[in-house]
């Protein structure tokens, strides 16, 4: 995932991650593979986050950060991305999220708001959700 992000020019601007083991050891090597020393923040509350505490976490993200990456964990982060996706959401990654969000899955969500605290459900555009068996 760390090469599809560079591919793709998805550097974001902030990472948040879990304190988990597995999330710590997933963000290292998407990281190394990503090629960059990106700011991150590692949270004790994303470890089987509600889509609720997840989405609390991203609104306390400071308004300059124009992207963000976060690694948690299902199913609380499946069911945020599919609470976040709105109208003008891609729908084979919508039905893709629904049936399954694998471990290192990538959704890719975009919104229109001044800032994190004014992200709200079903205000974002799911864009696409990209999964490890993808690139077999």
């Amino acid at each position: 995932m760390g090469r599809f992000l560079a591919e793709e020019g998805l550097v974001p601007a902030s990472v948040l991650c879990s304190a988990a083991r597995r999330a710590q050891e997933t963000w290292a090597l998407a990281a190394e593979a990503l090629g960059q020393d990106l700011p991150t923040k590692t949270y004790r509350t994303l470890y089987l986050a509600s889509p609720a505490r997840l989405l609390a976490v991203i609104r306390r993200q400071p308004a300059e950060l124009d992207s963000l990456l976060m690694v948690g964990h299902n199913p609380g982060m499946g069911s945020l991305v599919l609470r976040l996706a709105g109208g003008g959401s891609d729908q084979p990654a919508l039905t893709r999220v629904s049936e399954k969000y694998p471990t290192a899955a990538l959704a890719e969500l975009t919104f229109e708001a001044a800032s994190w605290a004014e992200l709200s459900l079903g205000a974002a555009r799911l864009r696409r959700c990209v999964v490890p068996r993808d690139f077999d």
